[in-house]
């Protein structure tokens, strides 16, 4: 597919903010008596990264001000589900920040700040459903795909709660404990990144130019594209890449997005007293590179969906994995049935 930076933007700001709010909210009722400066900030960065997804979103559509009816099929559909879900959140996170900045404290802001988590977990699971539930792009049609997006987003957004701890507040047990479940969700979404990788290069996919006709023939194959030029159909649903680059962006997206900041935030926390008198740069510098690793590991999800549309122009990327039920594993099996039907 077409990474396209609307969408990119979108998915990785909403949700890195998503993120903050959620432990946000938890620290909240953990430690109440942090400083109000740092609740204040960081709802005011929570909304920022929100208005900067929505305002992305927009040049996703073809006419803005029809942008609306996306919302009407809300029961059957997960975009509908993932508007009115940000919609949502976006109101419950405005709220909880003038609730805090008018100092209005009890269990209004509770009630406000659990309802967040609600509708922010509700836009998790809708925004990563819009591209799960294409059953047909087997590289997004997995568990990796809610779970990626939820876990990064909770990384990240810890990435930038610390950041913000740093600055407003000095309770080194609080920071302390947030820089270990950073760390911790840190390693767990390298892992989880790793393995979805795994899972795409090995993944099986069994669609071929006579499903795009509707014939089994097996002498059929594709000759003409059917157009000499470029159109909507030959580069919205598809990018030119080549193995080897992907293999590079994997790698890139790996270290960029979880290998570099792990690093620097343990040397920030555990190395010697040089570096962590550098604490709240160096924090701050590793949520700003795993904020750019997103982007790039958004761009290449996006760049990995082969689109069954390509089918019809030639490009779509055909499987190098073997039919699972005619690998040399079942040769015996396959042997076995064999006889007894001759």
């Amino acid at each position: 597919m077409h990474p396209e930076m609307s969408l990119v933007i979108l998915t990785v700001f909403t949700t890195v903010g998503q993120g903050m709010f959620i432990l946000l909210v938890a620290l909240q009722a953990i430690v109440p008596e942090l400083p109000r400066s740092f609740f204040i900030a960081s709802s005011l960065v929570v909304l920022i990264f929100q208005f900067i997804g929505m305002g992305a979103s927009f040049f996703h559509l073809s006419n803005p001000s029809r942008g609306w009816k996306a919302i009407l099929m809300w029961k059957n559909s997960w975009l509908s589900k993932e508007i009115l879900t940000l919609s949502a959140f976006v109101g419950l996170a405005a709220l909880y920040f003038i609730l805090y900045a008018a100092d209005v404290k009890g269990t209004l802001l509770h009630v406000t700040g659990y309802a967040g988590i609600a509708a922010s977990l509700g836009f998790f699971i809708a925004s990563s459903m819009v591209y799960a539930s294409i059953t047909y792009i087997k590289e997004w049609a997995n568990a990796f795909t809610p779970a990626g997006f939820m876990l990064f987003g909770l990384t990240s957004g810890a990435a930038f709660v610390l950041t913000l701890l740093h600055l407003t507040v000095s309770a080194t047990d609080v920071i302390s404990a947030v820089t270990m479940l950073l760390i911790v969700l840190t390693a767990l979404s390298l892992i989880l990144k790793a393995m979805a990788y795994r899972y795409n290069s090995t993944v099986y996919n069994s669609l071929s130019v006579k499903h795009a006709i509707g014939m089994n023939d097996p002498n059929i194959r594709l000759i003409d594209m059917g157009t000499p030029y470029e159109h909507f159909n030959t580069t919205e649903y598809y990018h030119p890449t080549t193995k080897e680059m992907n293999k590079l962006l994997k790698r890139a997206t790996l270290v960029l997005t979880f290998i570099v900041p792990l690093a620097i935030w343990m040397a920030a926390a555990y190395g010697p007293d040089g570096i962590k008198a550098l604490s709240f740069p160096l924090i701050a510098a590793g949520a700003c590179i795993m904020l750019a690793g997103l982007v790039l590991e958004r761009r290449l999800f996006f760049i990995q969906g082969n689109h069954i549309q390509n089918l019809y122009y030639g490009r779509y990327r055909k499987c190098t994995i073997d039919n699972p039920l005619l690998s040399k594993d079942n040769d015996g099996i396959k042997n076995s049935l064999l006889k007894a039907i001759g």
